[in-house]
């Protein structure tokens, strides 16, 4: 009998060995949580379109009005305040054709406007319906907000993605071993188990994991590790993903 062919803790450390790589399937929690993360990823990617696009229409429609636009006076018909300024719609008249627009001005550019006030736009002569006012903000700090928002929860979906595959891997294709505990910790209502264990080449690695229970010193356990990386570790059965017999 080989020194890997006995079982630890019920299992069976040369049949754990003997397909690599091993059939594993995704732990229900885990699938649940992939399966959120890559949604989350699709949202962001169609957030960032429909920023960009917005971005492109909004240069595009500075750029038309100043180069090309006349100037003319509105008449407010309605304000309302928010975080950034004073969102207005405003009338205007060309060639004796009434118009309409809305847009949302800087507090210091707008002042206090009232309906019936006048303010100055620009407008596009072949389509007055192209129209803003003259001192409109076109940046704000706060349109960074979507940006940073799409931009944290794109970034932490394709972190858990990535975890999720790299745990994957190791269940895969890692190699289990016996593994002896050297320390346990309690942990927000659990336990941090401390182990070591030796290489197929004879190198001592140590590593940790959670754990449900508290395991006493001496104790062993199975663990599995990656050949072309030792230094990711883990516990076996790894419990997001449990082997296919």
């Amino acid at each position: 009998m080989s020194r890997n062919d006995y079982s630890l803790d019920g299992i069976n450390i040369s049949q754990a060995n003997a397909k690599l790589p091993r059939r594993v399937r995704f732990g229900a929690t885990t699938a649940r949580l992939l399966s959120g993360a890559i949604l989350v990823c699709l949202i962001g990617v169609a957030g960032y379109t429909w920023m960009f696009y917005n971005t492109l229409k909004t240069i595009g429609t500075r750029d038309n009005l100043r180069s090309e636009g006349s100037i003319s006076d509105a008449v407010v018909t309605a304000s309302k305040m928010n975080h950034s300024g004073v969102y207005v719609r405003y009338e205007f008249v060309v060639d004796g054709v009434s118009y309409s627009g809305q847009a949302e001005m800087k507090t210091t550019a707008a002042g206090f406007l009232r309906r019936g006030s006048t303010i100055r736009i620009l407008y596009l002569p072949k389509n007055p319906d192209v129209n803003l006012p003259s001192s409109w903000g076109w940046f704000s700090i706060w349109d960074l907000i979507p940006f940073l928002f799409v931009s944290f929860t794109t970034v932490v979906s394709i972190y858990l993605v990535i975890v999720a595959l790299r745990e994957r891997h190791l269940a895969r294709k890692g190699v289990v071993v016996e593994g002896r505990v050297i320390g346990c910790a309690s942990n927000q209502g659990a336990f941090t188990v401390y182990y070591e264990f030796t290489t197929e080449d004879n190198a001592l690695i140590d590593g940790s994991d959670d754990s449900s229970d508290e395991l006493e010193s001496g104790a062993t356990i199975p663990i599995i590790y990656l050949r072309s990386n030792p230094g990711r570790n883990g516990r076996y059965p790894i419990a997001d993903f449990p082997p296919v017999d």
